[in-house]
């Protein structure tokens, strides 16, 4: 969809337009090295891990307000471990619920 975008807001290199065009399920190795790719060919360079980390977290709060996606869709990712470097980060992570994945016990089948 970012790509989508990108492409309507007239940045257009080769790349973006595979990247555009790739499915929703597709390989998340193919998707980065096109996402990537674009961003080379934009003479963008990619940002270091927490500071993208931080922006998906703005864009993610915006989808929020603007009513784009649901509450629920807050526990899907480990947003409460971000590095939040600012007041408002902290405010909206502090409110993200820590989701964990519970251990599964073996239940063992009576004798």
């Amino acid at each position: 969809m970012l790509a989508a975008e990108a492409l309507a807001a007239g940045l257009d290199t080769p790349a973006l337009c595979e990247l555009a065009g790739l499915p929703r399920n597709a390989d998340t190795r193919d998707i980065r090295d096109a996402f990537e790719q674009a961003l080379s060919e934009a003479g963008i360079e990619l940002p270091d891990p927490g500071l993208a980390r931080r922006h998906a977290l703005r864009r993610l709060a915006a989808r929020l307000l603007h009513g784009e996606i649901a509450p629920a869709d807050l526990a899907s990712d480990d947003w409460w471990e971000t590095e939040a470097e600012t007041a408002e980060e902290r405010s909206f992570v502090s409110l993200l619920p820590a989701v964990r994945v519970p251990r599964v016990h073996q239940v063992r089948a009576g004798a």
